[in-house]
């Protein structure tokens, strides 16, 4: 299952190959040494849409501080970030060698002429399989193993049954 840390580690990783220069900084910055980025997780909602998958939806701010005040600058950042954030974002978990890819489903820009910052707004809505084992979510009994193997015949049984009344 992906989760939020995983996305974020992705998304500074994909920052860090495409602006080799610029440094990406992952504590709270107050006063950041420009030029950088810094990525800030807006929001995570998450919601279950069956009883074993849950529909996940992440926003994600890519905040890029330029160098010089030029607005040249920040719209030349935006046209890349926008060229490498419309690709689906490759996704390897920690300590993992798959690879999955996300689909983006939006992002959206603004720019701050006053401080000469860049916002990318960077939304993410993954359906996943929940990774828990119905014992711990429900709180099975021990031993409990769903619904019995000859269950199929118990059900063709009252299909006779049922069929023998009309």
């Amino acid at each position: 299952m992906i989760t939020v840390i995983d996305l974020y580690r992705n998304i500074k990783s994909t920052l860090e190959k495409a602006f080799p220069n610029i440094p990406v900084q992952i504590k709270d910055i107050k006063n950041p040494r420009m030029p950088c980025f810094y990525i800030k997780v807006i929001s995570e909602t998450s919601t279950l849409t069956a009883v074993e998958f849950e529909n996940d939806t992440i926003s994600l701010d890519v905040i890029y501080f330029a160098k010089d005040d030029e607005l040249l600058e920040l719209l030349e950042i935006q046209k890349q970030l926008k060229t490498l954030f419309t690709k689906p974002l490759q996704v390897t978990k920690l300590n993992e060698v798959d690879i999955t890819f996300v689909e983006i489903n939006n992002i959206s820009f603004n720019l701050n002429e006053i401080d000469y910052i860049l916002n990318c707004t960077i939304d993410i809505e993954l359906i996943q399989e929940i990774e828990t084992d119905l014992h711990d979510r429900y709180e099975l009994p021990d031993g409990y193993k769903g619904i019995p193997q000859d269950s199929k015949e118990i059900m063709e049984e009252l299909e006779i049954n049922t069929n023998i009344g009309e």
